[in-house]
């Protein structure tokens, strides 16, 4: 799930007995867009930017150029870079393509996404049948009404979500059930 699906293929390509993979609202946009992208769209939900919206979208910006610069080094603090994460880790982002890596596994994949997720967005969910659609090894399903937590509800998807009861739909987990059950 998340950046869990963003890994997956990198943790199937160096372990041979990985049947398969689901990726659930797994990003594949580099981590640091992401960061900047999900900013924007929280700090502007309600129509306006105010004072401190517009300061941690400054510093979300100058975090994100930091973590893009050639010039980024293991010796970066990670106070300059986005979610106060290690240079060493943006470093190895660099060196990892989750769509080439899962394109060139030859495994099956189910790629699961719903439409109301604001965190990995519908055009994440293009790219990866975009990569795997060629192989005929990938199953799609999309969700209209779903989360990012693979939830229901309505309108534009907002944090707020994430503090209600609840669970993954259920259609979610048939799904992936069904999936498994016809690869056994």
């Amino acid at each position: 799930h998340s950046l869990g699906g963003m890994v997956a293929p990198r943790v199937a390509a160096s372990e041979p007995n990985i049947a398969g993979l689901i990726l659930m609202a797994a990003s594949n946009e580099p981590l640091e867009d992401a960061c900047l992208r999900q900013t924007e769209y929280l700090v502007g939900r309600d129509g306006t930017v105010g004072p401190e919206e517009q300061q941690h979208l400054e510093l979300t910006k100058q975090q994100v150029a930091r973590a893009k610069d050639p010039a980024l080094s293991a010796e970066t603090p990670a106070t300059e870079l986005p979610l106060g994460t290690p240079a060493s880790y943006w470093l190895d982002l660099r060196t990892y393509d989750p769509l080439a890596t899962v394109a060139g596994l030859g495994k099956r994949v189910l790629v699961l996404q719903g439409e109301r997720d604001y965190q990995v967005t519908m055009e994440e969910f293009g790219r990866w049948r975009e990569a795997l659609e060629p192989s005929g090894l990938a199953t799609f399903k999309q969700y209209p009404k779903l989360n990012h937590l693979m939830m229901a509800g309505d309108g534009p998807a907002s944090p707020d979500e994430y503090f209600w009861g609840g669970n993954v739909a259920e259609e979610v987990v048939s799904d992936i059930a069904q999936w498994v059950k016809e690869r056994r």
